[in-house]
């Protein structure tokens, strides 16, 4: 940006000319064409929106199974990993 006071270049950033302490000139915002907050139609609640209970019960049961899953097979892979580890390398 160039100072319209002293002319020299400074950065668009800083909020005055660090010469000559000028303040920046700021460009005039155009006016909006609508600044009316813009109304939402919204049409019939669709089934979609509803949530059904039963489907809701379903995916909570697939989460735990699928958490419990996790934690079952990451313990026994863990285990086994360790079995493994302790039959290559004896401590003793």
């Amino acid at each position: 940006m160039i100072c319209p006071k002293c002319g020299e270049k400074f950065n668009y950033y800083e909020p005055c000319c660090p010469w000559c302490r000028a303040p920046k000139v700021v460009d005039e915002q155009k006016p909006a064409e609508d600044n009316s907050p813009k109304e939402e139609s919204r049409e019939k609640e669709n089934d979609s929106d509803v949530i059904d209970p039963s489907q809701s019960l379903g995916f909570s049961i697939f989460v735990l199974v699928f958490y419990v899953g996790t934690l079952f097979f990451g313990l026994f892979g863990l285990t086994f990993l360790i079995f493994v580890l302790a039959v290559i390398f004896p401590c003793g």
